[in-house]
């Protein structure tokens, strides 16, 4: 497997190696970072700066106790897989809108990733990285609250489930955008805040990354619209003025400025 994608032939090279990692049962999720210099970091720990790791998190816990009980108010959890942990479920949207939180989102679909990875800083080389091994997906919603863990989880969720009176047409944004990340989670616990992410990884799972050229990113994303994702399919126009995110907004500016 390339460790750079420099030509739009690389991209299926790259889907034909993951095929073939596949047909030997071995299983894959990725990550897409607009800039290839960034790390696997929660927004949580970049939000860190000079604080310690236990102020850091009070600020988390005391201003997620702010904002959970106004995502009640606004409906979210009429959208919440029936057995999964309301803290893992409303950290989960809140942190599509902006939230800094423990979670670091992974997706089954690497045309989502490349995404991520291409539809930003188009001057910037990007991302893809590759978490691969046994990683025991769950078949059920996640019953691990986020602010209570005491050791990392590397991959905690699986196939996100809508309750059954539910529909992507009416789902709040940041809910709809969880959705269609066809996402997992990595939780990183309060001990593991400032660990590299991949001194976390057991022996039976491996991290690699593949840098995508910038001059190629263009060409990625012209490809991926044929296919019906863009950034605004991910993020609608009425997103900035989404109640919630406003919400949001407000609550990071007074506990993490």
């Amino acid at each position: 497997m390339k460790n750079k994608i420099s030509d739009i032939n690389d991209v299926d090279s790259l889907k034909l190696d993951l095929a073939r990692c596949r047909a030997r049962g071995i299983q894959s999720l990725y990550r897409g970072q607009s800039d290839e210099k960034w790390g696997i970091d929660s927004s949580l720990q970049r939000q860190q700066k000079s604080r310690t790791v236990d102020t850091l998190w009070s600020i988390f816990k005391s201003s997620f106790s702010e904002l959970a009980p106004e995502l009640r108010k606004l409906g979210y959890l009429k959208y919440k897989p029936e057995k999964e942990n309301t803290n893992f479920y409303l950290l989960s949207v809140a942190r599509h809108l902006g939230f800094p939180c423990n979670l670091i989102d992974w997706t089954l679909a690497i045309d989502r990733a490349l995404l991520a990875a291409c539809g930003e800083n188009i001057e910037k080389d990007g991302s893809i990285f590759i978490l691969s091994g046994d990683l025991n997906f769950n078949k059920s919603p996640i019953g691990i609250d986020p602010l209570t863990i005491q050791e990392s989880v590397i991959v905690c969720k699986d196939f996100d489930f809508l309750p059954d009176h539910c529909n992507l047409t009416g789902l709040p944004i940041a809910r709809k955008r969880r959705f269609r990340q066809n996402g997992f989670y990595s939780l990183i616990s309060q001990e593991d805040t400032e660990q590299d992410f991949e001194r976390l990884l057991p022996n039976e799972i491996s991290l690699c990354k593949i840098v995508i050229s910038n001059k190629i990113k263009h060409d990625i994303v012209d490809l991926l619209e044929k296919k019906g994702l863009t950034n605004e399919w991910f993020l609608p126009e009425d997103f900035h003025s989404d109640l919630s995110k406003n919400l949001i907004s407000s609550i990071v500016s007074k506990y993490f400025k």
